[in-house]
């Protein structure tokens, strides 16, 4: 009887799919952009809220009652977001309707949103479009090519790399690796795009939002054009 050998024995994983891949790509690189803009132009990390209720508990232990509620807001439309987006999907899939172009179109529309802001308002409020559209982004694509990973910021995709590299040194698996190189990727989009936002930013102040709303429609017509394909087959 013959033996197995170790390539044999590990368990197969399905093909990686590149539409996917560039549709994750694309919204990753929209979150480093959305990221810099709200840290840079609206004084919040507009993606995370740990900043967000630390700064509220800061606040109200120094007498800024009115910082610390207008924190806390921030951190209740980043709920109201990720409720809108458990919910809403399986109502318009009663009526036929794809959801994910309905999401993207809305985090655009959010996104733009920003501009009717007056710039003399507290930064908090600036950015509270994009608390909406970012926890709507953060619970509606969690995952790429059976990868689970956010697109608006790293610690997590980060933890997850070195964990699954050393899954992947232990066992060889294919999956650990995949998990490896998907985690390593989005953190360089990421940090890539954090990096020119930064930079446009400098040059395009309030108008650098439509930067990542343009990634968006992008993101959105790959995300199109992948399902007639598939649709086709």
């Amino acid at each position: 009887m013959e033996e197995k050998t170790e390539t044999e024995t590990l368990p197969q994983i399905p093909a990686f799919d590149r539409q996917e891949g560039m549709f994750y790509a694309l919204l990753i690189f929209a979150g480093g952009l959305v990221g810099a803009y709200a840290l840079r132009l609206c004084g919040a990390l507009a993606t995370a809220q740990t900043g967000n209720m630390m700064s509220a508990i800061w606040a109200f232990q120094n007498g800024a009652p009115g910082e610390g509620w207008i924190r806390v807001l921030g951190v209740l439309l980043y709920a109201a977001g990720i409720t809108i987006a458990i919910l809403l999907p399986p109502a318009l899939r009663k009526r036929n309707v794809d959801w994910e172009p309905v999401y993207l179109i809305t985090e655009i529309a959010l996104l733009m949103t920003v501009l009717l802001i007056p710039e003399d308002v507290s930064q908090i409020w600036r950015a509270a479009p994009i608390f909406l559209m970012g926890s709507m982004q953060f619970q509606s694509f969690p995952s790429c090519n059976g990868v689970p990973l956010t697109t608006l910021f790293c610690t997590g995709n980060f933890r997850q790399m070195v964990v699954h590299f050393w899954a992947y040194r232990a066992d060889h698996s294919p999956m650990a690796l995949r998990r490896v190189l998907v985690y390593g990727t989005s953190i360089i989009i990421y940090m890539t795009s954090v990096a020119i936002g930064y930079q446009l930013l400098l040059r395009t102040r309030r108008m650098g939002i439509y930067l990542p709303c343009a990634v968006l429609l992008l993101a959105l017509l790959v995300r199109r054009i992948d399902k007639q394909t598939i649709s086709k087959c």
